[in-house]
């Protein structure tokens, strides 16, 4: 109970913009028991004296302050003094109305048999997982217990273990490549010979040299991938449907998932130029913007960089994110098939939520926003998730 009012008392003064740095540090803690964090969402609701109408908040200018305001409010969590925001305290409530939580990251958590029990059942987050082809065609399921392997003179992990070792006359050469694939509910990272590197997330692929030649770098991307490219006097490129990247040494997120039909490349530092295939169409993108490739145009935004690479931090952050792009991500982390019962709701979502969480855990945070969810298992052991609006 004593918890409770000092909760109260904490989000009366959050929703004034009155909290100290002493008070927003509390919170923080606070924020850690999960009974906590259900009572905040719960004061969250109280503080909207009229119910709000699905009308009012698919208005384009209401969507825009939402995501404006949850922003803001991650800003704040993670900052360690407090800065007065400019926000209106009526759009903090939506945000926090419509599904805005925090749940700290460390190691994985087990499920909740609660939780399982209300969807149905439950799936396990993803983990690091991954084959290797070789120019020969064999396929090498790599160790879960590695987050990576290092192509140089060889194949190894990065504690130095082999994986595949070059010998004598059957030096591969610059023209045989390698195939790098990540299964849904699976991760994993490479090193090329140059020290670039590429995290691959769940359900992509990646092509690419055994040593990269003395004119060009180049790979081919299916899925998303995070890049971190060494500067060097050879360019390297990255290939997708539809797009050419091409960097010098940047970091950059590449989202191309072949049914998501659009390719979506967001620039962390440095410069790029993407090339539209279709179009015929060169754009340079400057830090903290996104090109969206599709077959008819390159459209080009700025946006909040972390919400594309939250996956690197093993975080997944939905900020206006569509309910059907959500559940997509979620599907390929939690190798889960996605069926829907009727069209899918026209609902976006709010939040940030740890990738170590398990599938019922994710979803009774998702299903505040008014979606309803059940996981049932399937005859090929890959389980079903259910959305019913």
């Amino acid at each position: 109970m004593a918890q409770e009012r000092v909760l109260a008392r904490l989000f009366r003064k959050y929703l004034t913009h009155e909290l100290t740095a002493d008070e927003l540090t509390e919170l923080r803690v606070l924020l850690e028991d999960e009974s906590n964090r259900m009572r905040w969402d719960e004061l969250a609701h109280e503080s909207l004296v009229e119910p709000v109408s699905d009308d009012f908040l698919g208005d384009p200018a209401v969507k825009q302050e939402l995501a404006r305001s949850f922003s803001t409010i991650r800003r704040r969590m993670a900052r360690p003094k407090l800065q007065r925001t400019l926000f209106p305290a009526a759009a903090a409530m939506l945000a926090l109305a419509i599904g805005l939580w925090w749940f700290a990251g460390g190691s994985s958590q087990p499920s909740d048999p609660a939780l399982a029990s209300e969807f149905g059942s439950d799936a396990l987050p993803g983990r690091n997982k991954a084959y290797l082809m070789l120019p020969n065609g064999e396929r090498i399921p790599l160790s879960g217990e590695q987050s990576g392997i290092v192509v140089n003179k060889g194949v190894r992990y990065e504690n130095g273990g082999m994986v595949v070792r070059e010998t004598g006359a059957t030096l591969p050469t610059t023209a045989d490549t390698l195939l790098l694939s990540t299964p849904a509910g699976g991760q994993y990272a490479v090193t090329f010979s140059d020290g670039s590197r590429v995290w691959l997330n769940a359900g992509s692929t990646l092509k690419y040299p055994m040593r990269f030649g003395d004119e060009c770098r180049s790979v081919v991307l299916e899925g998303e991938g995070y890049f971190e490219v060494e500067p060097d006097a050879i360019p390297f490129s990255v290939h997708t449907a539809g797009q050419t990247v091409t960097v010098l040494g940047t970091a950059f997120n590449i989202y191309g998932y072949p049914e998501e039909g659009q390719v979506e490349t967001t620039l962390v530092n440095g410069s790029v130029t993407v090339s539209n295939h279709h179009s015929g169409t060169v754009h340079r993108l400057r830090p903290g913007q996104q090109s969206i490739v599709n077959v008819t145009q390159t459209a080009i935004n700025d946006v909040a960089v972390t919400d594309f690479t939250a996956w690197r931090q093993g975080m997944f952050i939905f900020n206006d994110t569509e309910l059907t792009k959500a559940i997509k991500q979620l599907g390929r982390w939690y190798n889960v098939d996605v069926v829907y019962e009727g069209a899918p709701p026209n609902t976006s979502f709010f939040g940030e939520i740890g990738r170590d969480k398990s599938l019922s855990q994710v979803l009774s945070l998702l299903k505040r926003s008014g979606v309803n969810f059940r996981i049932k298992e399937a005859v090929n052991d890959r389980k079903v998730l259910t959305v019913i609006p």
